[in-house]
Formats: structure tokens, C-alpha cells, sequence
């Protein structure tokens, strides 16, 4: 059965938008599940999360993963942020499930990865994404 309306998050999903709140992300606003890519494989391509600039621009794209849950969805990862690198892709892992609080972090720019740091609620992390976001 196919539900219909705009997509919800699942309960890790969630709790990322809870820490994205939390440290303070400035810009535009955030969108869950509503932006696709389409790869160069044909096969399309949906980050959970698009995270926009202060004009309204998407400029971070988010996969949002519990552990190390499935490689396939991993590799199209790498392939979005490779063919589309005009976006700050992040890969956000909580590496104790669902009862972790830090969130592993890590994001790639232009088509190369960029950084990787860990970050928790209320304590922002020092991500390259802020800034894009921000445009400091």
C-alpha cells in the first residue's frame, strides 16, 4: 500500500532534524525526503533531507543512517555527491542506533569528500556545511 501526503520521518529520522534544530543551523529552512537526483545509472536517488540556504537555495543534501545499514544505499551516496557536485552532500550515522546521542558526520563538496567530525545535540558540530549554509 502506497500512503500518500508528504513523507514523515521514521524516528532516527527524526532525531537528526532534533540535533539539526538544536545546533542552530541557520538558513532557509529544512525539507524532508522531497528532492531526488537522477544518476547517471538512471536509478533515482533520495536524500533524506535538503537543507537550504537564507535565499531558499538547496544546498546540503543529508542521508541519515542508523549503523552501517546498507552498502547499496552508501554507494548511490557517493555517486549523487560525485555527479552532483554542486551540493554539500552529508552522510549523518548514528553509530549507537537508535540510543546513540553523537551523531557521526561526514560530508563531501565538488565531488570529493571534504571532512568528517562527530557532533551531538545542543553542541554544534564544526561541519564545512555550516558555512555554505550560512554564507559566511
Amino acid at each position: 500500500m502506497r500512503r500518500c501526503g508528504p513523507p514523515r520521518p521514521n524516528e532516527l529520522e527524526g532525531a537528526f532534524l532534533a540535533a539539526l534544530e538544536s545546533w542552530g543551523v541557520p538558513g532557509g529552512g529544512v525539507r524532508f525526503g522531497r528532492v531526488s537526483v537522477v544518476l547517471a545509472t538512471g536509478r533515482r536517488y533520495t536524500p533524506d533531507v535538503a537543507i537550504l540556504d537564507s535565499s531558499g537555495r538547496i544546498v546540503v543534501l543529508v542521508e541519515i543512517k542508523g549503523q552501517w545499514e546498507s552498502r547499496d544505499a552508501r554507494i548511490r551516496w557517493e555517486m549523487a555527491a560525485v555527479e552532483w557536485p554542486g551540493y554539500v552532500w552529508t552522510w549523518a550515522e548514528r553509530p549507537g542506533g537508535r540510543g546513540g546521542l553523537v551523531w557521526a558526520l561526514e560530508w563531501w563538496a565538488g565531488g570529493l569528500p571534504a571532512g568528517k567530525t562527530e557532533a551531538q545535540p545542543g553542541i554544534t558540530p564544526g561541519c564545512a556545511w555550516g558555512k555554505t549554509i550560512s554564507g559566511s
